[in-house]
């Protein structure tokens, strides 16, 4: 089953500087071999402006370059996505969600992805389904 990688996690990774960087670390080696990590074309974005205007251009060029190789497969949002995505944001008005939230989350839906590396707890606060009784596993 595949593991979709949040912009928190990518930024953890690319930045020695920051707290989580050791644990983000730490997860991605241990399950890179695995082949199972994706993302989405809008977490290629945030993450990309996040490192550009954090650590530099040339940090964020790195990373869209190693995306673009191949080395973990990013997934286009789709109109379903953003349809489904303007639903969540209506439904969880007591949440400070963003678009990107939004859209991965309803990505993640219609795919059946439920295991996510990420720091946000957004991803924690998420239901769905039936009753709105299914979370995501939150990785590490």
């Amino acid at each position: 089953m595949a593991i979709l990688v949040d912009t928190g996690a990518f930024y953890a990774l690319a930045d020695k500087s920051d707290t989580l960087h050791l644990r983000a670390r730490n997860f991605y080696s241990g399950h890179y071999a695995e082949g199972k990590f994706v993302t989405t074309d809008y977490i290629l974005i945030e993450t990309w402006i996040l490192l550009k205007y954090r650590l530099g251009r040339k940090a964020a060029m790195l990373f869209w370059k190693n995306l673009m190789s191949g080395m973990i497969p990013v997934c286009g949002v789709q109109r379903v996505d953003l349809i489904k995505a303007l639903s969540i944001s209506q439904d969880f008005k007591d949440q400070d969600y963003s678009i990107i939230d939004c859209t991965t989350f309803a990505l993640m839906n219609r795919t059946g992805i439920v295991d996510v590396f990420a720091f946000d707890e957004h991803f924690r606060s998420y239901r769905y389904g039936i009753g709105k009784k299914r979370y995501f596993n939150v990785l590490p």
